[in-house]
């Protein structure tokens, strides 16, 4: 699996949506943060849910009502997540059944528990 990861520097719990934001905007090819604590993958954090119901919202002031948040308050539940040494057919088995459910930028890679790509 580490052939297929992508080593994206990932976010704190306690970092703050503009922390956020700014590396989205930094990099606009990046779909998705992994928010670590401890070296340990707690969430991630979709570019589109971000800046569609985080910094947009429905009234266009999203930002200006989330400003204090955390991004432990804003995050999502880890979808899935691989141990770097699994084979990708072993992959490819494991998500078929619900690869129509799954977005494939919220997969993470990790490495004896720790987050090591997405």
């Amino acid at each position: 699996m580490m052939d297929v990861a992508h080593p994206i520097p990932p976010v704190s719990p306690c970092d703050g949506i503009l922390k956020v934001l700014s590396r989205f905007q930094l990099s606009m090819d990046l779909k998705v943060l992994p928010v670590v604590e401890g070296g340990v993958i707690v969430g991630i954090v979709s570019r589109s849910t971000f800046l569609e119901e985080h910094i947009i919202g429905k009234y266009g002031f999203a930002a200006h009502i989330n400003h204090s948040k955390k991004i432990r308050d804003l995050m999502a539940p880890l979808g899935i997540s691989f141990e770097a040494a699994t084979p990708i057919e072993e992959a490819v088995k494991i998500l078929q059944p619900v690869i129509s459910t799954l977005c494939i930028d919220e997969i993470c890679i990790t490495q004896r528990g720790l987050c090591r790509g997405d």
